[in-house]
């Protein structure tokens, strides 16, 4: 039961108001101001308080509520934040936002076969985490998707192995350090990204289909290239593995 100290109604709010009619606003302000606490859960904490003091309470609840709700729209309609994965026994690369597979497609990789690329020319395609840096729109493969290739790891066993030298590693790491795409003109090889097929022809579809064909990059059809464009921003993981 909610008791209001006897003189906490506003003042404002009655006058004008006879003795029966003041009686009833009183009475009907209580009964809602009962209804929000049960609402709220507040009702067995409530016992006496200042009406005034009382309703400001509740309104700052009411507003968190209505906040929290409009965050939770926002929150539905924020963009998903999709990372990749791709597979190379598998042949998939599977698009997955929150661990989830969103989608899933058959895709191309090097037509050297198994293994980490580890110089220009070998054509691997690379296994670790790298991101997107660059779009282009206008590629002989349709839509070219550049990654990060080399990164740290990369340029640690390239100088590891003696691919190249410490000066080229130290503007590999500083390229990521600064998020700036690494070099691309040293032993290590570049332009490794993820592209569509380019002009399409039924041999070049059935190559796509059945075999690993790129010079180490990750190949997709043109419409899925396409597909792909639109749901990944720059700086997309890109998580490949053997």
């Amino acid at each position: 039961m909610i008791r209001v100290a006897p003189n906490a109604v506003p003042r404002d709010a009655l006058r004008g108001l006879s003795s029966n009619s003041r009686i009833n606003a009183s009475v009907r302000c209580d009964s809602i101001i009962g209804n929000i606490l049960r609402f709220f859960q507040l009702d067995s904490v409530v016992k006496t308080v200042h009406r005034a003091t009382l309703l400001g309470v509740l309104l700052i609840l009411i507003h968190l509520t209505v906040q929290a709700d409009g965050m939770d729209v926002i929150a539905a309609n924020k963009p998903r934040n999709f990372y990749l994965e791709f597979d190379k026994s598998e042949r998939l690369l599977r698009v997955k936002v929150n661990g989830e597979v969103y989608r899933e497609y058959r895709a191309a990789s090097g037509s050297g076969g198994n293994g980490d690329k580890t110089h220009s020319g070998d054509k691997h395609t690379p296994e670790g985490i790298y991101r997107i840096t660059e779009f282009n729109d206008q590629s002989k493969f349709h839509v070219f998707m550049r990654l990060n290739y080399p990164n740290v790891k990369d340029a640690f066993y390239g100088l590891k192995a003696g691919v190249i030298s410490r000066a080229e590693f130290d503007r590999i790491v500083d390229s990521q350090r600064h998020g700036r795409p690494p070099p691309q003109n040293t032993a290590l090889g570049g332009a490794i990204g993820i592209h569509g097929v380019g002009y399409e022809t039924k041999r070049k579809m059935r190559i796509h289909e059945k075999l690993d064909w790129t010079s180490g990059c990750i190949a997709l059809t043109n419409s899925e290239i396409n597909e792909l464009r639109q749901l990944v921003p720059l700086g997309t993981e890109v998580v490949i593995r053997e």
